[in-house]
């Protein structure tokens, strides 16, 4: 009989059930013999292969509803959140109206989501760092922000003061910039008649006053700033219901859908049989989308590879692509790493190409795509179907260098770029969804002639 004991990482044993063990040495040693015992020690790298092994390259994000809005959305608590007003990383410095204001209609636009993702750079520059995200519902306009900070900075106690339940705390005279009373944008309107409420824009000024403000202003109840910010303003609907957005690791496998699975296979053969490829980057690197019966066949079969894999997840609101931003500064990077993680396309259609990508204005870096925004956060959101919000996907790319805003900048928010891909012909996905499969149940009833 062979006796297994293995050893920790400091070469003393593991402890094991002894009356177990003594039980079955003295039935094993009737039947073969003494007992030999093997020796196996610990290998001090078995955890972290473990850990690399469970780590996954995407993570979705989901909505939730908090259950304490005032802890979960305060400054502290850096949250990754969806709708609301920003919970703002710098408390000062930051994105001006005019970079706010939508480029076709010149409207604010509203604050769709921020996500928190530290980034390991040498100098710790970017030890706490958030990514905003703002659109005009109307015009289908996007805009993005960044904004990173030291562990030590103005505005928060060292990291080393907070904790995972309590995270640290703000300085006592961490400088602030008033916000909009209706969207929590920088502000630099005051309202004339009681010089506490300040708002961004004077259409803001208007809601805010409609909202409320118009029977508190001059009263006790908005004498001081800190009253005037505690005033329950009624928006009008302007603000997307909030959220805080959790994450999760993508699942590895699908979830089983027979009808679907045929429709793609089915698909996959017809491209194949006509002498035409069947994955999107192939087609437009040979310049295989000039077939406009193999196109056809190439966008419903892109956007069912879509829907399939949203089933891993089918609620999942954005996708987050792990080690594409900062990967100059990771020390483990190598040739067979797989290269920067590309985002889900719903189409092989509107796709960007390298130049469509602008590399960073502040540093010249290029961008690299950090997360993207799915089109299920249109319903659960509660968008109106009436509105100009559509999409298939929202993908934002941020300097691959996560880099440090230039000395004496008066905003602590760099902006970032933004590509919107709309879903295939201009349908909404449900609706492409059921061209496809109108399309596939035709192919069908043409073989059955």
């Amino acid at each position: 009989m062979v006796k297994v004991t293995k050893l920790d990482e400091k070469g003393q044993p593991i402890p094991d059930d002894e009356a177990a063990n003594e039980a079955g040495e003295q039935a094993a040693e009737e039947e073969s013999g003494p007992t030999v015992e093997l020796v196996i020690e610990a290998d001090d790298g078995e955890e972290e292969e473990e850990e690399e092994e469970e780590y996954a390259d995407i993570s979705c994000g989901v909505l939730e509803k908090s259950t304490e809005p005032k802890l979960d959305f305060s400054p502290c608590a850096m949250p990754s959140k969806a709708g609301g007003k920003p919970v703002w990383l710098a408390l000062d410095g930051l994105p001006a109206v005019e970079d706010l204001a939508c480029p076709e209609c010149h409207v604010q636009m509203v604050f769709l989501l921020q996500i928190q993702s530290s980034i390991d750079r040498p100098d710790e520059a970017a030890f706490y760092r958030a990514v905003y995200v703002f659109c005009c519902k109307k015009c289908n306009r996007y805009a993005a922000f960044r904004c990173q900070l030291p562990d030590k900075n103005v505005y928060y106690q060292p990291e080393a003061l907070g904790t995972d339940d309590e995270p640290a705390p703000l300085r006592p005279r961490a400088p602030r910039e008033p916000t909009c009373q209706i969207c929590g944008c920088a502000a630099p309107k005051t309202c004339s008649k009681c010089h506490h409420a300040h708002y961004c824009c004077e259409h803001h000024q208007i809601l805010a006053w409609r909202g409320g403000h118009g029977k508190l202003c001059g009263t006790k109840s908005s004498a001081t700033e800190k009253a005037a910010a505690k005033q329950v303003i009624d928006d009008q609907g302007l603000k997307l219901p909030e959220y805080l957005i959790v994450t999760e690791d993508e699942p590895d496998t699908d979830e089983p859908d027979p009808a679907l699975d045929k429709r793609i296979h089915d698909l996959e053969e017809s491209c194949r049989e006509n002498g035409g490829v069947v994955d999107a980057e192939t087609a437009m690197r040979d310049g295989d989308v000039d077939d406009t019966e193999n196109l056809k066949k190439l966008v419903d079969l892109e956007f069912l590879r879509f829907q399939r894999r949203l089933r891993r997840m089918p609620d999942q609101v954005l996708r987050y692509m792990h080690g594409n931003v900062g990967r100059a500064f990771y020390d483990d990077q190598d040739e067979d790493d797989g290269g920067i993680l590309e985002p889900l396309w719903c189409s092989v259609m509107g796709r960007p190409g390298p130049a469509d990508i602008p590399r960073c204005e502040n540093c010249g870096a290029e961008r690299v795509p950090e997360f993207q925004i799915m089109p299920q956060i249109i319903e659960l959101l509660g968008v109106s179907v009436h509105s100009g919000m559509d999409f298939g996907t929202v993908v934002v790319y941020t300097c691959s260098q996560s880099c440090c805003e230039k000395k004496g900048a008066k905003c602590h928010y760099m902006k970032e770029f933004v590509w919107v891909q709309m879903p295939a012909a201009g349908l909404k996905p449900e609706e492409e969804a059921k061209k496809a499969a109108a399309a596939a149940a035709k192919g069908d009833d043409d073989d059955d002639d």
